[in-house]
């Protein structure tokens, strides 16, 4: 997933793998000059907890926001775009609009792990 997210920067983060004798396997590490950060996952690597703090690494320079419109569907879409981009887009279609289709994502966005009423209940909340 970081590699995907790399793709879309101009500047990617460098990454590695650190053991940490759980097993799930081995943590990420994201360094960018000296800033470093081992995505701290809890009991197991989840998919949620890696977006969001690649995503809170790379702030402000970059955003990722993932693509509501894939919501519900069996693959989520997200995608990276600097800050400026981000800007230029609300500047253009404003921020609701934006947002509608694009959403931000903060360290308590839950996307993967959303159960199936949840799902529905932000897919009716979005066509009303």
């Amino acid at each position: 997933m970081v590699n995907y997210f790399n793709d879309m920067m101009d500047e990617p983060i460098d990454i590695k793998t650190v053991s940490n004798g759980k097993p799930y396997g081995d943590d990420i590490v994201l360094k960018n000059g000296n800033k470093e950060l081992q995505i701290p996952y809890g009991d197991e690597q989840d998919r949620d907890v890696t977006i969001k703090y690649f995503n809170d690494f790379v702030k402000p320079d970059y955003e990722v926001r993932w693509f509501v419109e894939s919501l519900g569907n069996d693959t989520l879409g997200f995608t990276v775009l600097s800050g400026a981009e981000w800007a230029n887009l609300e500047d253009e279609f404003g921020a609701d609009t934006v947002r509608y289709y694009f959403e931000p994502i903060n360290l308590e966005s839950n996307m993967f792990n959303l159960d199936m009423d949840e799902v529905s209940a932000l897919l009716a909340l979005r066509e009303s």
